[in-house]
């Protein structure tokens, strides 16, 4: 049985569970409401939720260019880039002029899909440290 007053976690760790409570923020509040955003730009309603589908599309497209990223540049670098990149790109969504600009700006959050990349960090942790991380995590992300 462990003991609940369990040590800190490592710094990476920590930086990692505040990245993902980022990116489910992205998940849980922008991306419903892009679609609504979308809409004013007199689009049809698939294509509305294209610009939901492009992120993810995206992701798999340039998910093989972010491991030779990784590989080349390091995890930490990558991951900040990353990072920025999807703050950068979804900051921009909210100055689209037209439908064309803001799924060119939501696609161009996935582009460096490597702030997703949290293996090589996560590898580092004990075996206790990765279930307070998944526990942690599964907070972030409740089952629906």
């Amino acid at each position: 049985m462990r003991d609940v007053a369990a040590p800190r976690l490592p710094r990476e760790v920590r930086v990692l569970v505040f990245a993902a409570f980022m990116i489910a923020i992205g998940y849980g509040v922008v991306a419903p409401a892009l679609p609504v955003f979308a809409r004013s730009f007199d689009v049809s309603v698939a294509a509305a939720s294209a610009v939901v589908s492009a992120f993810a599309v995206a992701r798999v497209l340039f998910a093989p260019v972010s491991g030779r990223m990784v590989g080349r540049w390091g995890e930490l670098p990558v991951f900040c880039g990353g990072l920025s990149v999807v703050a950068v790109s979804s900051a921009a969504c909210a100055f689209a002029a037209d439908y064309g600009q803001l799924l060119a700006f939501r696609d161009g959050g996935r582009a460096n899909d490597a702030s997703q990349q949290m293996k090589p960090v996560l590898e580092k942790l004990s075996l206790n440290d990765m279930i307070d991380v998944v526990a942690y995590l599964g907070s972030l992300y409740p089952p629906q």
